[in-house]
């Protein structure tokens, strides 16, 4: 266990730079004293680690050490596959799939059978065609070549798009690539299974892009996109699916509970997942989304019964 930690240490200090005694010891959760120690063994095993006081002090490790291959062994090779099988799940990345069988050596039969964590994004590629759009935009993007395609946004509208694909990245429960986008003159996420009519381009990328990491972290921090603010009444009972889970809670006495979100507003996915919900909840506000989404039901129960709708409201 110690080694392991040693090992961690060396490579986040690597990674990070000069970082303080106690933000090691939370990231490692120990105590301050025990990181000392720990410094203290990787200058005797011949790290060159430097102490730093004062303000803006910690520890680092000078910039001349380089490690020569990956500190991995034992339950670290356990994480590694787990997160390469989830990768090989997603597109059957051939690439993906050679190095899980390179580093599944090392796991012994005990050790693959204690494993608790598995990932497997399959489903989402159960719509035809999502696991073709990934191999390609990821070829795509590796050997930066620009791409044209059919989008579909949130509303309904399709224009055609000449992108510069830098990455693919899975998050908000859907696979979305990260490109830069000549019609609209930035960089935009396409959810991929709005994209239709994919092709390559013979042009060439119009700009140096920074890291895909970076560019994704300044999106983020500058979201544009229209929230609302949604309070449910729901039953003690009820079984929020995953996109509604993040919310905060009010809980009441006989258990049912206040639910507070705030979702995107042209987002389609979690207005079926209210409606999946049925007498379970009820919408307090906004009353529009309220009114929206029984008109809906009414226009479902019109298309597929005769079953009268009894009133939501």
């Amino acid at each position: 266990m110690k080694m392991d930690r040693m090992l961690g240490i060396t490579v986040y200090l690597l990674n990070h730079g000069r970082t303080s005694a106690a933000a090691l010891a939370a990231e490692f959760e120990v105590s301050r004293r025990t990181i000392q120690r720990d410094m203290e063994a990787l200058c005797c095993a011949g790290i060159p680690v430097r102490a730093l006081y004062g303000a803006g002090g910690g520890y680092e490790i000078l910039h001349t050490f380089r490690l020569e291959s990956l500190p991995a062994y034992g339950d670290d090779y356990v994480h590694i596959c787990a997160a390469l099988e989830g990768l090989v799940s997603a597109g059957g990345d051939p690439a993906a799939r050679r190095l899980l069988k390179r580093l599944s050596a090392p796991l012994s039969p005990q050790g693959r059978a204690d494993r608790q964590v598995f990932l497997d994004f399959g489903a989402v590629l159960e719509e035809s065609g999502i696991a073709e759009k990934l191999r390609e935009l990821e070829q795509a993007a590796r050997l930066r070549e620009t791409v044209c395609f059919d989008y579909c946004d949130a509303v309904g509208n399709k224009t055609r798009r000449l992108a510069e694909p830098l990455a693919l990245c899975y998050r908000w429960y859907d696979w979305y690539l990260l490109a830069y986008c000549r019609l609209r003159e930035g960089y935009r996420l396409f959810r991929l299974r709005r994209i239709d009519s994919l092709e390559k381009s013979d042009l060439p990328f119009s700009l140096a892009h920074a890291c895909a990491e970076q560019i994704l972290k300044q999106m983020d921090a500058a979201d544009s996109r229209h929230y609302l603010d949604i309070r449910l009444y729901c039953r003690a009972k009820v079984r929020l699916p995953e996109l509604l889970q993040k919310g905060e809670r009010q809980e009441m006495e006989n258990g049912d509970f206040i639910l507070h979100l705030c979702l995107p507003q042209e987002e389609g996915l979690w207005r079926g997942a209210l409606l999946s919900l049925g007498g379970s909840i009820k919408i307090l506000s906004p009353a529009k989304l309220r009114e929206e989404l029984c008109e809906a039901a009414r226009t479902f129960l019109s298309a597929n019964g005769d079953r009268q709708l009894s009133s939501l409201t």
